[in-house]
């Protein structure tokens, strides 16, 4: 294990790499292929880790509905969410039942990024519009890994700003030193 100045670990371990680049390498072609759940350590979980399914995901191909709702009324909010970005664009991500419409559409979103054959872009970015902007992004993310993003950037920046302060320093652009010079 890579383990830094504060003897925490740093990074996963060799085995752990090699083991996800195999199953990288003898994939199946098809996304919607589910696997086994991995047992995870018992420290994993006291760290807060979930078991996982995909690829480090915690819920690559959900199957459960969330609570209290049906197939008919999660399209119903996948409509109001494009009817919302047809009416105000991307401002629209500020509006509070956005937030709740995305986390309970999860489900729906997983089915159309896991099809087989995938949809394109450009028809994901049409029936998942606010799924492209930074809080669609960080919500799935959090919901697809257990990794609350924002929470675990601020803190890796936060606990590491010294050494990356330190790297640009050395660096001889004028740009970075500029940069570096305001901290």
């Amino acid at each position: 294990m890579d383990v830094n100045d504060d003897d925490a670990v740093a990074g996963a371990s060799l085995v752990q790499q090699v083991k996800t680049r195999v199953e990288h390498v003898t994939r199946n072609l098809t996304l919607a292929r589910i696997r086994k759940t991995k047992q995870s350590s018992p420290q994993a979980r006291a760290d807060g880790r979930h078991p996982v399914d995909q690829y480090g995901c915690v819920k690559w191909a959900p199957q459960q509905l969330p609570r209290g709702e049906t197939e008919e009324t999660l399209q119903e909010m996948k409509i109001h969410m494009q009817q919302l970005y047809a009416q105000e664009g991307m401002s629209g991500v500020e509006r509070g039942a956005l937030q709740t419409w995305l986390k309970k559409t999860y489900i729906l979103q997983r089915r159309n990024l896991n099809c087989d054959p995938p949809h394109s872009i450009s028809k994901l970015k049409e029936d998942w519009p606010y799924l492209f902007s930074l809080h669609g992004l960080f919500q799935h993310f959090t919901e697809l890994t257990g990794v609350p993003i924002q929470e675990k950037m601020a803190a890796a920046i936060n606990d590491k700003q010294h050494n990356m302060l330190e790297y640009f320093a050395q660096q001889k652009s004028a740009s970075v030193e500029k940069a570096v010079q305001k901290y």
